[in-house]
């Protein structure tokens, strides 16, 4: 996590989004997702048109249990980039957790498509 921490002081600007990014995806990994959330965040105030931020800081948010936020989350990656496969997949898994099949579902299909 140094390098991470490193990289951001030497550049907090800009720059510095896709180490926050690392550093919040090495954390989800970790288990450690409120931590990950502070640096997703980060990301996602550093560059908005960060399609990886948002779905890192839905994996955040999903492993958190806030699965309705998620959703969000990965609503704004799909936005930005229509061909994440992986941000419907999670997607799925956030909706399927809160009880709406149909919606999974459809989310579904569009990967198929």
């Amino acid at each position: 996590m140094s390098c991470f921490d490193k990289a951001i002081s030497l550049n907090p600007n800009r720059a510095s989004s896709a180490a926050s990014y690392n550093k919040g995806y090495v954390l989800n990994k970790m288990g450690k997702h409120e931590e990950a959330l502070n640096c997703c965040e980060k990301a996602v105030s550093l560059d908005p048109d960060s399609s990886t931020s948002y779905f890192n800081k839905g994996n955040a948010l999903q492993g958190m249990g806030k699965c309705e936020e998620a959703v969000e989350c990965y609503d704004k990656c799909i936005t930005i980039d229509p061909n994440y496969v992986e941000a419907y997949l999670e997607k799925d898994k956030s909706l399927k957790a809160v009880g709406n099949k149909t919606e999974a579902r459809d989310d579904y299909e569009k990967t198929r498509a």
